[in-house]
């Protein structure tokens, strides 16, 4: 009867992306949370419903990857929530299935690097050290209406300039400081002479600043996915894609030279 049950109503029964959205405060309109649905499993695992079973799982990652509102596009435009629904699903399923012999249930490896890819939404891109003095351009909300924004674009973009002056009235250069922080940018203001001129020293911390929050985010992940670890999901993925999604060895890269060399003291190179 069980093996019926699940058989005839696995599509009603596989997890949705809408169960997904709302596994932590389940919501109105949801079919299954992740407790259940995990206890599903784990029932029809242990009255010998594999092939039930494995179509459950395969359905649930069919409906979490199927159309154009998939789990990844969900990603994009929450993917700190995307991960941790993910996480909270994983450590369900681990939970329930660790204990059964799940070689029989080939949807599952599937599902779980799925999920185990979108736990790395909590991380981002390694950084990329730019040339020289180069930055990333900065916006200050007005696009390619404010040309002093441009200009100021330019410096930053610049692999060769350090310093920038920009003489203007006191509403514009405050414009331009309110999108300069102090721990990338040493500024001054040279009050010989009117309008008064801004000026803006590259201090050469945009990368250390961007690998210290990767790094951050990587330590914040590897102790999300530390309950994950053994023999359980090792045995399912396989050593390489283990190493890569739950141990992270890929994503641990080791740090380019940080800092611009030859860095001298704003002090030495300007006096206002």
């Amino acid at each position: 009867m069980f093996k019926y049950i699940i058989g005839s109503a696995a599509s009603q029964l596989a997890f949705s992306k809408h169960d997904l959205e709302n596994i932590r405060i389940p919501k109105i309109g949801s079919t299954i949370d992740g407790e259940q649905y995990t206890a599903l499993i784990d029932r029809g695992l242990s009255l010998g419903a594999f092939e039930e079973i494995n179509t459950l799982i395969s359905l649930t990652y069919e409906n979490l990857v199927g159309d154009e509102d998939s789990l990844l596009n969900q990603a994009h435009r929450s993917p700190i929530r995307a991960a941790d629904n993910a996480l909270c699903l994983l450590l369900a399923l681990q939970s329930s299935l660790s204990r059964h012999n799940t070689h029989a249930i080939g949807s599952l490896a599937d599902l779980i690097r799925l999920l185990l890819q979108q736990t790395r939404q909590k991380l981002g891109e390694y950084p990329t050290k730019l040339p020289g003095w180069r930055h990333k351009p900065r916006s200050c909300g007005q696009g390619d209406m404010c040309k002093d924004g441009a200009e100021l674009n330019k410096f930053l973009l610049s692999q060769d300039d350090m310093v920038w002056r920009f003489s203007a009235s006191l509403s514009r250069r405050q414009h331009l400081v309110h999108h300069l922080p102090g721990d990338l940018f040493k500024l001054n203001t040279e009050k010989r002479g009117l309008p008064h001129t801004l000026v803006v020293i590259k201090l050469g911390k945009e990368f250390d600043q961007q690998l210290a929050r990767y790094n951050e985010q990587l330590r914040s992940l590897q102790e999300d996915l530390q309950p994950l670890k053994g023999h359980f999901l090792l045995d399912l993925l396989g050593q390489e894609k283990y190493d890569e999604l739950v141990c992270l060895n890929s994503s641990t890269r080791p740090p380019a030279t940080s800092g611009v060399t030859s860095l001298k003291r704003p002090a030495e190179l300007i006096t206002v």
